[in-house]
């Protein structure tokens, strides 16, 4: 009796042990995943998922292809020289928030530098569709404050639609950042869509 009590007691202990070193490497590995400032997705993670998708033949034959849009945060080194750092970083987690409440169906959103953001949507949006996104983001910037003060965050958003297979993650990003380049020497503040062959442009005003 002594001895089977003491294997139960073993058993026990040796599953709940595993079960916490599950946890931890479970947790350790959305660690490597994520932006530790944001919570959203690091850059390489944003990198390897979207690649997956593009590689995968049946994915984009049954989706029609997919979206990727790149965002900049507009003037972000004037609100860190004028209200601080721990300002900025409020503005930036303020962002993520944005992003997940705009971008709800998004395959993955990620920070994939200081104040750029990425979103990749599983499915070729429509232009229009892509716009009106970035104007629901726009107006959520708008409520961001500091200390009860209003910010006045805006950013400029490039997305590019892909429906040809075939590309490579840095191939669509270079596509979709000469959209949010063209973006930003257009004046900040806007939207520029490209669907392979043209662009269109829109200001990113709140609905």
């Amino acid at each position: 009796m002594a001895v089977s009590v003491a294997n139960a007691y073993h058993t026990t202990i040796t599953l709940t042990q595993q079960k916490q070193i599950l946890q931890m490497n479970a947790q350790l590995h959305a660690l490597v995943e994520r932006d530790p400032l944001t919570g959203l997705l690091n850059k390489i993670t944003v990198e390897c998922r979207t690649e997956q998708l593009l590689l995968d033949p049946e994915q984009m034959k049954r989706t029609g292809g997919l979206t990727m849009i790149l965002l900049d945060l507009d003037e972000f080194k004037w609100i860190n020289d004028r209200y601080g750092h721990p300002c900025g970083d409020h503005v930036l987690t303020q962002m993520a928030e944005a992003m997940r409440e705009a971008f709800s169906e998004a395959a993955c959103l990620g920070r994939i530098g200081g104040d750029e953001f990425a979103a990749v949507y599983a499915r070729p949006l429509t232009e229009t569709g892509a716009v009106a996104l970035g104007e629901q983001l726009a107006a959520s910037l708008k409520e961001i404050r500091w200390q009860d003060q209003p910010m006045e965050v805006r950013c400029s958003m490039g997305a590019c639609i892909c429906t040809l297979p075939g590309r490579t993650y840095r191939q669509l990003y270079e596509e979709t950042d000469q959209m949010l380049y063209r973006a930003k020497k257009a004046g900040k503040g806007r939207c520029m869509v490209r669907q392979l062959d043209h662009a269109v442009q829109s200001r990113l005003e709140p609905v």
